[in-house]
This record gives structure tokens, C-alpha cells and sequence, in this order.
């Protein structure tokens, strides 16, 4: 439980700080937008904290850098005296393109994580696989290895009880071939267990 709660916090510091990283970034990129007034390469610029924002921290986060790249930008257009068509031509499409690359970088994110989940449950279902092989095996083993002093109990009981004229011999021979009798039935379902997993093991490694 203690690591457990150790490795949140670290992500949690880590996610802060890469938070703060990208938000200095953005500001950054901004302000180099806003002094030179060179408007497609700091467009471009700006999809790098907006992407890793999402990817890193979070959509809601990229959505953020994505309306603070859009204020940088209008802020820098409006500096160098641009007209309101071109202001609104360009925050626009400079705004769908933020967006898209949100939405995308979220998609995939999604993506990322399926599959990584997917594959972790693929490696716990293998080695639960080669453990219930293990299983089966070591089931069937004891079960061979049991099976014979039984026989060779049962053989001896069955032996007295026929010779012996006491009827109290006989009743205990009895019962000990009842109770080998139950050990039997279940080496048998040890053997069938036995003979059973390694085939669901097989199953399991070709998915």
C-alpha cells in the first residue's frame, strides 16, 4: 500500500511539473510570436505544449494551452496592427487546427492505453495459463505416485478380509478399503485435471 502511494505521488509531481513545463512554454513561444510578429512558425510552435499537454496531463489541459496559444496569437495580430478580417481568418483556423490536435492527441492517448491494457491482461492470462500447466502436471505426478500403495493396500486388506474368520478384522479391512476407495476417486480427478490443463494452456499461448 506504502508504494503504491508512493509511485501516485511521484506521478502526481511529475505531472505538475511537466504542467508547469508546458505552460512556460506556450508562454514562451507566445511571447517570441507577440516581439517578432512571424505568425506560421509559432503557430506550429504552439502544437508542441498543446499535443504533449494532452498526452502528459490531460485533455482538459490541452484545451487550456490550446485557448492560451489562441490568446498569444490574437494578442500578437493585434500588435502588428492586422485588420479584423485577417485577425478573424487567422485566430480561427489557428484555432480549429489547436483543437484538431487536441482531439487527435487524445484519440490516440486512448488508443495507447487500450492497448497497453490490453496486453497486460494477455500476459497475466499466459502466466496463469503456465501456472495451471505446472498445476496439472504436479497434480498428475502425486497422483501417479499414490496410485500404486493404494493397489497395493487395497490388494492387502482384500487378502486379510478373505483369510481372517474374525468378523471384527474384517469390518476394519473394510473400512480400509472404503477409505481407499475415496482416495482413489480423488486421484482420478487429479489425473483428469492433469490430462485437462495442459490443453488449456495450449489454448491460452495461441490466442
Amino acid at each position: 500500500m506504502r508504494a503504491v502511494l508512493e509511485r501516485a505521488e511521484v506521478r502526481y509531481l511529475l505531472v505538475a511539473g511537466a504542467a508547469q513545463g508546458f505552460y512556460l512554454l506556450a508562454m514562451a513561444i507566445g511571447f517570441g510570436d507577440w516581439v517578432t510578429g512571424i505568425e506560421l512558425p509559432f503557430t506550429i510552435l504552439y502544437l508542441v505544449p498543446v499535443a504533449l499537454g494532452v498526452r502528459l496531463v490531460g485533455r482538459r489541459f490541452g484545451l487550456a494551452m490550446a485557448i492560451l496559444a489562441t490568446c498569444w496569437l490574437s494578442a500578437s495580430l493585434v500588435h502588428d496592427g492586422a485588420s479584423t478580417s485577417s485577425m478573424a481568418w487567422n485566430v480561427s483556423g489557428a484555432t480549429v487546427i489547436f483543437l484538431c490536435a487536441v482531439w487527435t492527441t487524445d484519440r490516440l492517448s486512448h488508443y495507447v492505453e487500450q492497448e497497453r491494457v490490453m496486453r497486460r491482461l494477455a500476459i497475466d492470462q499466459l502466466r496463469h495459463a503456465e501456472r495451471l500447466n505446472v498445476l496439472g502436471t504436479l497434480s498428475a505426478g502425486v497422483a501417479h505416485e499414490l496410485g500404486t500403495p493404494l493397489n497395493v493396500i487395497a490388494g492387502c486388506a482384500e487378502l486379510v478380509s478373505e483369510e481372517s474368520a474374525d468378523d471384527r478384522v474384517r469390518r476394519r479391512m473394510r473400512t480400509i478399503l472404503d477409505q481407499v476407495s475415496k482416495v482413489s476417486v480423488i486421484i482420478r480427478r487429479l489425473l483428469d485435471f492433469g490430462r485437462r490443463e495442459p490443453g488449456r494452456a495450449g489454448k491460452a499461448r495461441d490466442r
